[in-house]
């Protein structure tokens, strides 16, 4: 059974030879092959290669596309930073505040740079791997783009009082992100994989995220060609789980590290994909000791769940985490998988 063929079974809710691992490795690609940020988050052929080496070294069962949310508000004008190691951060917003969005030029998906860097980078991927192992895209929801438009203070502020900029905001998000994320299915992305940070409990009321998730994300939702999962983008996804539940097009979420796997099961049924929930960011400090215990004990939490998949949450594996320590979730899943069938 390969890659592909395993998370397919677990869709389907078959037997599988072992649990699925996805592992969010979208900058360690670089570390494996020396390759400067400055370039990995420009060269799609060599952020390819990079996801060439996270295959061969960690054998995961899918891998992702370019994870840099500020470099797609870059293709907006927000002004972004590059690092050493870690993926480019926002500098600053394209827009002071919603009443400047006629100011903002909307980026084209075929032929801006950075637009194409993402659809090739998948294309390239997708070339390599056909077949053999599920390609992730990752983009912003129509909702979490204006955050790296106006920041996460000026798109809150937007939303509470002005109303007539709030919807020409969205107006044109929602229809640029069926676009983007369309392309990346053109481009051979199996699913996309979309952050959802904003809508969450400590940033907005649940009848904030119902009138979003109901007048926007439906109905944008709806007119993609091809799989959606919601990420818990690092804050708590549990809470507003069951809102998300049943839209258009979504077959699963990724959980956030302090989500509890049997809560979100109860609220969304037996039929999504629940991925999750080891905290990604936090491999680098723990001792192979703590991310063995905490794998095990997961595998075992839902080991009668057939459509749980061991994964990590949260932002990507820092750059500087061991290889061992990542290598463990995948040995993990084998030795439970031996265990359970001794």
């Amino acid at each position: 059974m390969n890659a592909l063929h395993r998370i397919q079974s677990v869709l389907q809710g078959r037997p599988t030879d072992r649990r699925a691992v996805s592992l969010t490795l979208s900058l360690y690609g670089a570390r494996l092959t020396n390759c400067p940020l400055t370039k990995y988050y420009a060269d799609p052929a060599a952020y390819a290669r990079g996801q060439r080496a996270v295959r061969e070294t960690f054998q995961p069962d899918a891998l992702f596309g370019p994870l840099s949310l500020p470099l797609e508000g870059a293709s907006f004008g927000s002004e972004i930073r590059f690092f050493d190691n870690q993926a480019p951060n926002l500098k600053r917003p394209a827009l002071a505040s919603a009443a400047d969005l006629p100011r903002l030029t909307v980026p084209d998906i075929d032929s801006h740079p950075i637009q194409r860097y993402f659809t090739e980078a998948i294309r390239l991927m997708a070339r390599d791997h056909s077949g053999e192992v599920s390609i992730a895209a990752i983009a912003l929801s129509p909702v979490d783009l204006p955050v790296m438009l106006l920041g996460i203070e000026g798109w809150l502020e937007a939303l509470l009082f002005d109303q007539t900029g709030t919807q020409n905001i969205l107006n044109m998000s929602a229809p640029y992100f069926v676009r983007r994320v369309n392309a990346l299915f053109r481009a051979g992305a199996t699913f996309i994989v979309l952050p959802c940070p904003f809508v969450n409990p400590r940033i907005v009321t649940r009848a904030m995220a119902e009138q979003l998730i109901s007048t926007v994300l439906s109905p944008a939702f709806a007119q993609v060609n091809g799989p959606l999962v919601i990420h818990s983008g690092g804050a708590p996804l549990a809470p507003f789980i069951n809102l998300f539940a049943g839209l258009p097009n979504v077959i699963g979420f990724v959980l956030n590290h302090g989500d509890s796997v049997a809560e979100a099961r109860q609220k969304i049924g037996p039929e999504p994909l629940l991925i999750g929930n080891i905290e990604g960011p936090e491999l680098v400090d723990q001792t192979p000791a703590q991310i063995e215990a905490d794998c095990m004990a997961l595998l075992q939490n839902a080991q009668d769940d057939p459509r749980f998949i061991l994964g990590t949450s949260g932002a990507d594996v820092r750059f500087d985490t061991p290889v061992e320590h990542i290598l463990l979730l995948r040995q993990c899943a084998e030795a439970f998988a031996q265990r359970e069938t001794a």
